[in-house]
């Protein structure tokens, strides 16, 4: 699979992943639905982001190896949430957005990327 494939996939599983762990808070859930979430909601978006961000430590360890994927996977890990906390406050719709387009974006650059 190739790095850039790779970086992507990964970024992008990871932001979607942080911003679902954003959504299991009442705080960030209320910005953008105008509620508190529901007890099983949060335990969903808690378990739904944890699923994510492990898939893009899948997606880093298979392109670059154990090692260098955990290292990739923490550096991608911090950009994510450097976009995340730069963007949520001021257009939470927008993060939703992204979130919801990065997650099937990675699995298409996942499934073309194995050619």
């Amino acid at each position: 699979m190739a790095p850039f494939t790779t970086s992507v996939a990964a970024l992008a599983l990871a932001f979607a992943g942080l911003t679902t762990l954003a959504l299991a808070m009442a705080r960030h859930y209320g910005a953008i639905w105008r509620r508190s979430p529901t007890a099983a909601e949060a335990a969903l978006l808690r378990a739904l982001g944890a699923l994510l961000l492990l898939e893009a430590l899948l997606a880093c360890t298979l392109g670059w190896g154990v090692v260098v994927g955990l290292v990739a996977w923490f550096c991608l890990l911090s950009v994510a949430g450097l976009g995340l906390v730069l963007l949520l406050p001021y257009a939470p719709q927008r993060v939703l957005l992204l979130a919801q387009a990065g997650a099937p974006l990675a699995l298409l650059l996942l499934l073309a990327g194995g050619r």
